[in-house]
């Protein structure tokens, strides 16, 4: 509830950690993202795609976009 869910490509994920590994400059950790759900629609489609037999519902009455914030 009132969350937000921060997703990667593996793919995308293996570049960003070829570009750390090849940049003496870069140190620390990092968060690597690619793709956020912070809607009800986007958390509904993700969830048909994982689990197509489920029952979801076809529509939903929270349409509030999640704000985030990441530093």
């Amino acid at each position: 509830e009132d969350g937000v869910l921060a997703s990667v490509d593996v793919r995308f994920l293996v570049d960003v950690h070829i570009c750390a590994m090849e940049d003496p400059a870069a140190f620390g950790r990092y968060i690597c993202f690619n793709h956020i759900i912070n809607t009800s629609e986007r958390a509904v489609n993700l969830a048909r795609s994982l689990r197509p037999m489920v029952t979801l519902p076809d529509s939903w009455e929270d349409s509030r976009m999640y704000r985030q914030r990441l530093s």
